[in-house]
């Protein structure tokens, strides 16, 4: 019996700081002296993870959207 493990590889992350988050479906983030804001897929709670200051990873977005990442 073998066991396939498949691996995804996400390529153009981009690491930038969580500075708040502006409702549900939207972050505020700050990347190389700016501030973006990035969509949320989750939009549950994530109160633990969406702390000020804490690194975050964004994806760019590859049509124009009314964020810049996701």
């Amino acid at each position: 019996m073998s066991i396939l493990l498949k691996v995804f590889k996400i390529e153009n992350v981009l690491v930038c700081r969580i500075v708040e988050r502006l409702n549900r479906f939207v972050v505020l983030v700050y990347k190389d002296g700016k501030y973006y804001r990035a969509h949320i897929n989750n939009t549950g709670r994530l109160h633990e993870f969406l702390v000020k200051d804490r690194k975050a990873f964004c994806l760019r977005h590859l049509r124009p959207y009314k964020t810049d990442f996701r």
